[in-house]
Formats: C-alpha cells, sequence, structure tokens
C-alpha cells in the first residue's frame, strides 16, 4: 500500500524532478537560463545528506515529501550499492564511477582537472543521465506513469566530429523518457544516422 506522499506524487512532479529534467550546457549557460546553475555531480551526495541533516524538511518540500517516503530511501541506498563504473564516451576514453558519499567522478587518461570543455560537458550530461534513472527507478516503484521529458540545450553542439552522435543520444538518454534536444548549428541533422525513439531534435534560430 503507498503512503500519502507515494500516493500524491504519483499525479504531479516535485519541484526537484522538475530542475532535474533540464540539462544546459554550463559553458554558454548565462546566456539561456535565468535561474540557479544545476550542477549533477553532486546531486545524489546532496540528497544522502539532506536525509540525514538539518534540511530534511526543506528537501522533503522540493519533492513534495517523496524524500520522507521508505521508497526514496530504498532506491537511494539500492542505486549506491548496485552502481558499477559506466562508460561516458568510448572515444574519450571517460568512465563515470560513483563514491560511498553519492558523488559522481571522471575516470580517464588523464586527471579530471585537466578535462577539455567538451570532456566537462560529457561528465556533467552523464551524471544528469544518471541522476534521472534513479528518479525514474522511484517512480516506477511508486507505480507512477507520469514522466516529464528531458530537455537538453546546447549539448551536441559542444560535442566534435569525434563522437558518433545519434549512438552517443541513444546510450546516454534514459530510454523510457521523451528527450527534446535543442541546438544551434544548423548542420547537426548530417550528424544523425537512423532514428531513436522518443528523441526529438530541435533548432534553435
Amino acid at each position: 500500500m503507498l503512503s500519502e506522499e507515494e500516493g500524491n506524487a504519483l499525479f504531479r512532479v516535485s519541484l526537484e524532478e522538475e530542475e532535474c529534467s533540464f540539462f544546459i550546457n554550463r559553458y554558454d549557460y548565462v546566456r539561456y537560463v535565468p535561474f540557479v546553475e544545476l550542477i549533477f555531480s553532486n546531486k545524489l551526495e546532496k540528497y544522502r545528506k539532506a536525509m540525514q541533516g538539518e534540511d530534511s524538511q526543506n528537501f522533503a518540500a522540493r519533492t513534495d515529501g517523496i524524500s520522507l517516503t521508505h521508497t526514496f530511501r530504498r532506491e537511494l541506498k539500492r542505486f549506491f550499492r548496485d552502481f558499477l563504473p559506466l562508460q561516458i564516451c568510448p572515444e574519450k576514453q571517460l568512465r563515470l564511477i560513483l563514491d560511498r558519499d553519492g558523488r559522481f567522478s571522471a575516470e580517464g587518461v588523464r586527471p579530471r582537472r585537466d578535462f577539455n570543455a567538451m570532456e566537462e560537458v560529457l561528465f556533467q550530461f552523464s551524471c544528469f543521465s544518471e541522476v534521472n534513472r534513479f528518479w525514474g527507478m522511484v517512480q516506477k516503484t511508486m507505480g507512477r506513469t507520469l514522466k516529464k521529458p528531458l530537455f537538453i540545450t546546447l549539448l551536441v553542439d559542444s560535442l566534435d566530429q569525434s563522437i558518433p552522435l545519434s549512438p552517443f543520444l541513444v546510450r546516454a538518454v534514459p530510454s523510457d523518457r521523451q528527450a527534446f534536444i535543442f541546438a544551434e548549428n544548423k548542420n547537426i541533422e548530417k550528424r544523425l544516422t537512423g532514428s531513436a525513439d522518443g528523441i526529438n531534435l530541435i533548432r534553435i534560430f
């Protein structure tokens, strides 16, 4: 039987889930987005700390009470336990890892402090995908069918020709979510091969 918080969550999307559905290339961030920059590499770490600290009530408000449920705590613990190093991008030899505190980091041929702009964007986008995968686990356990689309801005513009776009997007975007990919480059369509269900490319003019 669902708790009151879980029952309410079946029919609406919380503020936290709403914010987590947006990814914006942070190197072009200030031109497009008027709210606080979203960094996804420490999201799950913040969740763990919020549930254990004085900020638990504020976090509960941001999640419409979901963070107070046994489902949320169990799925967060399961996510930490079951997470395995994930290949971010074969072409760049980068892997995503999760430490015991819930912070994502990148493992590659050189330290993250030496990443170029594209590698940093790839890393943060992979964190974004995994945070939304976690929320998908919570929603599935609660039996929710309402899922907000993902809005991804200026990601593909920052990826050079060494990254095959279609395989990357299919691999990185959660398969159970519709995604809208916003791009400036008018030639981006030429780099897309085949099709991916639920992924929509939209030009920003």
